[in-house]
């Protein structure tokens, strides 16, 4: 199931130059490392971080390779502006994503992990392949998008209050992503070639909503359970 405003386009739209190690101040600079973030962008998204070298950005963003070091430092530094181009705009989604509420608690619940699975699926490309550990200076990002997500889901969750007068919804979310968000990066990163530790994008669909909700339900009733042998 795919919500209206799964699709989150023109992606190369909110690049952030700000925390660059050498903001341009200047328009035309601006506009160039503009022109070199979305040119690395392509390139991830058509051949993978396998093919992004220096000299194929600067060949698509039609600048020396002189010049394209006189704004970023290195290949890492390009691809770490990618990577937080690609949380900046999940952040950004999720918060549309938290207003798509359904009729029932189940609906909410199914559009939401949808569109998380829909944005990974689209744009999962761009997340860097770091192997068993995050850098350093990528982990606060990742942390922030994750909390970031929660708090949108707990919004979600909020239309349907009624039927959560009991249970920690923060804790409830807040599990509930991690587990998503999890299972989502990983199919993310996997090479299409290692079939034994794919899970496909259909499976995602299928199965992560259902059990987020059978999830949310035993929570639900958990929780009745427990006021009512409170009550004797």
């Amino acid at each position: 199931m795919r919500s209206e405003i799964a699709d989150w386009t023109d992606a190369s739209a909110a690049y952030d130059i700000s925390e660059l190690s050498n903001t341009p101040r200047q328009r035309r600079s601006q506009e160039l490392t503009l022109r070199v973030l979305r040119a690395a962008e392509e390139i991830v998204r058509s051949v993978g971080y396998n093919g992004l070298t220096v000299a194929a950005v600067a060949e698509r963003a039609d600048v020396s390779v002189g010049g394209l070091y006189g704004r970023f430092k290195s290949r890492d530094e390009i691809i770490h502006a990618v990577h937080q181009h690609f949380l900046r705009n999940m952040q950004l989604a999720s918060s549309e994503w938290s207003k798509c509420a359904g009729q029932s608690l189940d609906e909410t619940i199914q559009r939401f992990i949808c569109n998380i699975i829909s944005f990974f699926r689209d744009y999962g490309s761009l997340i860097p392949r770091y192997g068993n550990a995050l850098p350093v200076q990528v982990r606060p990002s990742v942390v922030k998008t994750e909390e970031c997500l929660c708090e949108n889901f707990i919004c979600a969750l909020a239309y349907h209050a009624d039927e959560l007068p009991l249970v920690d919804t923060q804790q409830v979310a807040r599990l509930v992503i991690h587990f998503v968000f999890a299972s989502a990066v990983r199919e993310s990163v996997t090479d299409m070639e290692d079939t034994s530790r794919r899970i496909t994008w259909p499976i995602l669909f299928a199965e992560m909503p259902e059990i987020a909700i059978s999830y949310v339900r035993r929570c639900i009733q958990r929780a009745s359970s427990d006021k009512a042998a409170a009550a004797f």
